[in-house]
């Protein structure tokens, strides 16, 4: 035979106003977007924690594409780059910051040994022409996105051989 065991609730004796436990199955949860700490140092504006996503699954070829979106020169950048982002890096304050700088100059290493395709223009050849002074880092960026919105650029160089401070330092 079976006995039914009393159900005992519990009651307070003193108000329970000052538990406001009622009301949280009412609140909702506020998502913001925020940039994240990393891409905010890093001076080219690179999306850095989609680039480490998609080095992580394996998909490195995506990584770069992403990576060239703001940076023509991932290997270079990767060899170069002082990296503020590894100074704002929240992995740090778990154990180490990521090495971005490696992964980028990885990325732009496979690039080349694997020629991977750089991406199609999504801009037309507009008819316009650009000069672009200097074959420095600077030019050679501005010559990239300028080509990648259609225009035609005509690089020209002082010194004879391009590359500027990357070939001077």
């Amino acid at each position: 035979m079976t006995e039914c065991i009393p159900l005992f609730i519990s009651q307070s004796s003193i108000s329970t106003e000052i538990n406001n436990t009622g009301t949280w199955r009412f609140v909702r949860p506020v998502y913001q977007e925020k940039t994240a700490p990393c891409s905010e140092a890093c001076p080219v504006g690179e999306d850095i924690p989609k680039i480490e996503m998609l080095a992580s699954r394996g998909m490195f070829k995506e990584a770069w594409q992403t990576i060239l979106a703001e940076n023509p020169f991932p290997a270079v950048c990767g060899r170069v780059c002082f990296h503020f982002c590894e100074g704002s890096c929240n992995r740090a304050e778990f154990d180490s910051p990521i090495a971005v700088h490696c992964l980028e100059r990885f990325l732009g290493d496979q690039a080349i040994a694997q020629k991977f395709p750089i991406p199609e223009s999504a801009f037309e050849n507009n008819g316009k022409r650009v000069a672009i002074a200097g074959s420095g880092p600077a030019g050679l960026s501005a010559a990239w996105f300028l080509s990648r919105l259609g225009y035609s650029c005509d690089i020209f160089e002082a010194d004879g051989k391009p590359g500027g401070l990357l070939r001077w330092g």
